[in-house]
């Protein structure tokens, strides 16, 4: 290879995009890139044909638009023979003085597939236009209709051409009008559109009650083009909802003509209140078990342990709990039915129960007479359990097993040679005759559901199934029916439908967020509520994760706990964190999280239920910030009356020394020449030792300004203890008149993190205290020594007079002197100040002392402070 080509495999492979150099239809180079896309290394690229890589739907095409020189769309195959998407570029070239191309491919799988989706959502759309049982229309910026589908022109009994170009406020009943000017531009303008009820004009001038769901539509710069409408009937709706308050009405008679006995338990048992209008079916008087637990009125323990295993289930399920018990009463048993169900509170959490007590003796006696009597068919009745019938071709009833009794009510003998047709409700007689229809062909016919109205007047729902006889002695036709009792099924379905419908209104209006999220993280579906809360749309939510939204910082601390909820180590979890909003702002949320189940107990989504705790938050930080201020402030109030006390305590100190030192000079003024030398000398030392002292109490006022400088002054530096307290004990030494012994003591010595200037002035003072408050021929002393716990111990010693021991306790608070110092000067803060530099360098200072013996001062200072480097 020459360096030209060496030069063209470097720009080749530095080329991100796909390249082929093609000769005769046979790939002669290619790039990394390439090598990437097809999955196939390079050396079995160069030789290999080309149409190895092309899908073969696409083989016969790629010649002509080699020629046209135009680009183009076709599907590769993979080495694995996956076949992919590619927009392929061919310029023609000369390689080697032969005609050949240079062909650029780029991956299109991910456009071809939104655009397969996109034609998707389409046809999802149209289908949904079309077929949907709601009305759907569309309605520009003034409210005229532009659009509508077939199920909108049934609703308002017009053709849908009828409708184009009518006005919206045309099909409001005129009554709505003001509301509807009211909401409908404030609804608009804040782009808030939710679901709601309206009494709309049919085009014959009737009016029907209807459910609309407005949506506003958005051009691609976020500006309104125009409105879709979904419209429902809601007649049927409304008169259940009618018939519901019918029912609440008649709920409400029947229980304030209640029989039966009512109390209201909590969840621990105790009685807290009843019911009963006649005050004589109590056997005993309220006081006697109001405020008691059931197993403290002298209930058999059995009715008890059953009434708190009630009480346990209810806990956490619904379901109305029952049990039969006796009770000794006048001499016989008499048997009562117990009906637990459960109460909440305001909050909706399990606060108790009602026991409904009816008394059941006289049906247990006869449940007892009818086992008795019915012992005999036991076997028989267990068997029968559907409704087997007999008709001839006419539907004339020949024969009823007699389990009808137990299922409808009637005796066998009152269907026979009756027309069974009458006891079917009217609306389920087409279905039967459908399922009839061909009978005299097949042997058998389709099965059909209706519902046969009970000896009481309600009705029972059936399944039946059917088999043909044919007689072959006159020809006739009959049938055997086998009736089987689906009215539970049934009820359960509409139980189910309505537990749907409710859960789905619920999801919808909740004023909370709710969001389901795959396992992989990614929103599967959320609330409207949801959406407000985040700022987003429900498309671009489904585009993002659960880490997407929640705040870098906090996305840590979730992680652990989805492990674990996946794990099934705990049912749910609840946190507070923090979301981002699609304004890139933070919004405080506490967040429940549990799982949902499929009916084989696996785990396919997560539930999580949002909470705004934004404004809590707030008020907490204004809290904090409010205790900030408040201690600031005590603590500014706090050093304002140390420094009055200071300067009082100072001002009076002062006084002493400098009237002595005043007195002397105005002495050795006046009388200098008349005083002996011994006398002068005298006075000029009395002046030496008030300025000593006075130079003490400077140094004492520098150690409580160094004190209130606080953390801003301190300068961490590396010390030697050794070298520091040589330097101070010799120092002492000439400034103290005195001489009293000093004794210095080191043991290993140590090297420590700190401020030079506070230590320095933690060891000066302890050492000034030790000889202020010892006698002139006592010794002081001074140990310094590495500690096993990680720092240096400095103690010192005195002989002095020591400290009471009620008082020990005080001697470190501000201006406290011990009641035993006489007329020893000096201010009483300066023990103070030293523990507050040696809490400053995270060390301690211990005091032992006992009256007359002396005192020992010990104090710990850490190698290397936390947090200093």
């Amino acid at each position: 290879m020459n360096l030209d080509e060496l030069s063209l495999s470097a720009v080749l492979d530095a080329i991100d995009a796909a390249v082929f150099i093609v000769q005769d239809m046979v790939i002669l180079r290619a790039n990394v890139a390439a090598m990437r896309l097809t999955g196939y290394p390079m050396d079995a690229l160069g030789g290999m044909p080309l149409k190895a890589l092309i899908h073969p739907d696409y083989a016969a095409s790629v010649h002509a638009n080699l020629e046209t020189l135009v680009p183009f769309e076709i599907r590769l195959l993979t080495a694995d023979q996956t076949p992919v998407w590619v927009r392929w570029t061919p310029k023609r070239i000369v390689w080697r003085e032969q005609p050949a191309w240079i062909m650029t491919l780029v991956m299109i799988e991910d456009r071809k597939q939104l655009e397969s989706e996109l034609r998707h959502q389409r046809q999802l759309y149209r289908a949904f236009f079309e077929q949907s049982n709601d009305g759907v229309h569309l309605i520009n910026l003034d409210a005229q209709i532009i659009g509508a589908n077939q199920r909108a022109a049934e609703l308002y009994r017009l053709p849908v051409e009828a409708m184009i170009g009518h006005s919206i406020y045309d099909f409001i009943a005129e009554d709505e009008y003001p509301d509807v000017d009211a909401s409908g531009p404030k609804l608009l303008q804040a782009g808030q559109l939710p679901i709601f009820e309206r009494r709309l004009r049919r085009g014959d001038g009737t009016i029907f009650p209807a459910e609309v769901n407005l949506v506003m539509v958005y051009d691609d710069e976020g500006q309104p083009r125009y409105s879709h409408s979904v419209v429902r009937d809601i007649s049927e709706r409304k008169a259940m909802e009618d018939k519901l308050r019918e029912n609440e009405e008649r709920l409400l008679s029947t229980l304030s003509s209640l029989d039966d006995l009512v109390f209201v338990l909590d969840r621990e048992g105790f009685y807290r209140d009843y019911y009963q209008p006649d005050r004589g079916k109590l056997f005993v008087p309220p006081e006697a078990f109001l405020g008691k637990r059931i197993d403290q009125i002298g209930a058999p323990p059995e009715m008890a342990e059953l009434c708190f295993k009630a009480i346990t289930a209810l806990e956490t399920s619904e379901t109305v709990q029952s049990f039969d018990y006796h009770l000794p009463f006048k001499g016989e048993t008499a048997w009562f039915n117990a009906k637990i169900s459960r109460l909440k509170n305001a909050q909706g959490e399990f606060s108790g129960v009602t026991v409904v007590v009816r008394d059941v003796t006289e049906r247990k006696k006869a449940e007892e007479e009818l086992r008795q009597s019915e012992e005999s068919y036991r076997l028989l009745a267990e068997n029968i359990i559907d409704v087997v019938v007999m008709t001839d071709q006419n539907g004339q009833v020949k024969y009823v097993s007699p389990s009808v009794e137990r299922v409808l009510g009637y005796q066998s003998a009152e269907f026979e040679n009756q027309f069974g047709w009458e006891a079917v409700h009217p609306d389920d007689l087409p279905a039967i005759m459908q399922s009839l229809q061909g009978m005299d062909k097949d042997e058998a016919y389709r099965p059909a559901e209706f519902r046969v109205q009970h000896k009481a007047g309600t009705y029972i729902w059936f399944e039946s199934q059917g088999t043909l006889i044919r007689e072959s002695a006159t020809g006739g036709i009959s049938t055997i029916s086998v009736l089987r009792n689906i009215t539970e099924r049934k009820r359960m379905a509409e139980r189910l439908a309505e537990s749907e419908a409710m859960f789905r209104g619920m999801f919808e209006s909740a004023a909370v967020g709710v969001a389901i999220t795959a396992l992989d993280g990614t929103i599967s579906y959320a609330n409207p509520t949801f959406e407000r809360m985040l700022g987003y749309t429900l498309d671009e939510l489904f585009e993002l994760s659960w880490r997407d939204i929640t705040h870098p910082e906090d996305r840590t601390l979730e992680e652990p706990l989805i492990a674990q909820l996946l794990a099934g180590e705990i049912p749910y979890y609840q946190l507070e964190k923090r979301y981002i909003r699609a304004d890139k702002q933070a919004l405080w949320i506490r967040i429940t999280v549990s799982v949902l189940r499929d009916s084989d107990g696996s785990i396919h989504y997560t539930m999580a239920i949002v909470e705004d705790i934004s404004e809590r938050k707030r008020m907490e930080q204004a809290l904090i910030e409010e205790e900030v201020l408040r201690g600031a402030f005590e603590k500014e109030q706090e050093l304002s009356n140390l420094k009055t006390q200071m300067m009082i305590r100072i001002s009076h100190e002062f006084r002493t020394p400098l009237s002595i030192i005043l007195s002397a000079s105005e002495l050795l003024e006046q009388y200098y020449g008349r005083l002996s030398p011994e006398k002068r000398q005298e006075r000029f030392e009395s002046v030496r030792v008030q300025i000593q002292h006075l130079a003490r109490m400077l140094d004492d006022i520098s150690l409580i300004i160094r004190g209130m400088a606080g953390p801003s002054s301190f300068r961490p530096v590396i010390i030697d203890l050794e070298t520091l307290c040589t330097a101070l004990v010799e120092e002492v030494r000439q400034r103290e008149s005195a001489h009293q012994p000093i004794t210095l003591q080191i043991e290993n010595p140590a090297l420590i993190s700190g401020d030079e200037q506070s230590v320095r002035m933690i060891i000066r003072n302890l050492i000034s205290n030790a000889l202020k408050y010892s006698s002139a021929d006592s010794e002081v002393r001074v140990e310094v020594k590495s500690s096993e716990a990680g720092g240096a111990i400095v103690r010192v010693v005195d002989s002095g007079i020591g400290i009471p021991p009620e008082e020990v306790a005080h001697i470190f608070e501000p201006f406290y002197r011990a009641s035993n110092v006489g007329e020893t000067p000096g201010l009483g803060i300066g023990l103070g100040v030293v523990r507050d530099m040696v809490e400053q360098h995270q060390g301690t200072i211990e005091v032992e002392s006992e009256p007359g013996i002396g005192t020992t001062f010990t104090v710990w200072l850490p190698f290397v402070m936390q947090g200093s480097h």
